[in-house]
């Protein structure tokens, strides 16, 4: 084998590894986000949370999923709308994909009136993206007269300007907002994964009701730990104080389903 050939194999299987080790990373760290808004519903802390090897594989799957599918959305879109708008709605449509996840996320939290400050948040954090890059050629691009000649010039000082996909604007290290876009990318999907893992806990109705203590739901389990929490069926409430019960072989704890929920936590002075 020639020795460039060698030398683009090693490189592919290095780059190859480090994405996978990157996304593993990342699978654990949604997982982890996930139960995080889960448990900060009933104020379980959050040093008890397990994450198990499914929740991974899913958060992992899912991740991939929803990578490919936005690769494949904006890559086909890109080309066209690059070049026959212009250079603002071109700034818009490279944040079309941030734009979506505001919107699942509005989704998520649509019936909970008392998150939706959260939404405030996801927004917020979009804009200043989208504002950053429309008010750089201002102070970049005093040279030229009006405002869209400015993003033009801002668009052709880039080396990303002659890329034909949106995979090569994603790729070229020249471009300034990558790394933004990025970290971006990273905060939203770990709030839209917390968020995912709140709604779920504000919103779930059937429980596990432990069999010896009917005055005890199950919040969560992890591992052979169960969080339990005093209930309290008729205002729908779980006391602010938990329960820690271990299941054994020896001793199993014997559960039933019950639809007691939706749940909210009872006040610490209540």
């Amino acid at each position: 084998m020639p020795e460039t050939e060698k030398e683009s194999l090693t490189r592919s299987l290095l780059v190859g590894g480090a994405g996978l080790a990157m996304a593993s990373v990342m699978a654990y760290s949604l997982a982890w986000s996930y139960e995080a808004g889960y448990a900060r519903t009933f104020g379980i802390p959050l040093g008890l949370i397990r994450v198990e090897e499914t929740s991974i594989i899913l958060s992992l799957l899912g991740l991939a999923f929803v990578g490919l599918m936005l690769y494949g959305l904006v890559n086909a879109v890109y080309p066209i709308v690059a070049q026959q708008t212009g250079p603002v709605r071109r700034v818009f449509i490279r944040h079309t994909p941030t734009l979506a996840f505001y919107g699942a996320f509005l989704i998520i939290y649509g019936n909970v009136a008392q998150q939706r400050l959260w939404w405030f948040k996801v927004l917020i954090a979009c804009l200043l993206l989208i504002l950053a890059e429309l008010g750089l050629p201002l102070i970049t691009r005093k040279d030229k007269k009006s405002y869209p000649e400015k993003l033009e010039a801002q668009e052709k000082a880039s080396e990303c300007s002659g890329s034909k996909t949106f995979a090569d604007v994603i790729i070229c290290s020249s471009d300034r907002f990558l790394i933004a876009r990025l970290i971006l990318l990273i905060v939203v999907l770990h709030i839209f994964a917390n968020g995912i893992g709140n709604a779920e806990a504000l919103g779930q109705r059937d429980f596990l009701v432990l069999h010896d203590q009917p005055s005890s739901v199950v919040l969560r389990i992890y591992g052979s730990t169960f969080v339990c929490g005093s209930l309290d069926p008729n205002a729908r409430e779980v006391g602010a104080a938990l329960i820690l019960r271990e299941n054994s072989a020896e001793v199993p704890l014997q559960v039933a389903w019950k639809r007691v929920g939706p749940l909210k936590r009872k006040a610490l002075d209540d």
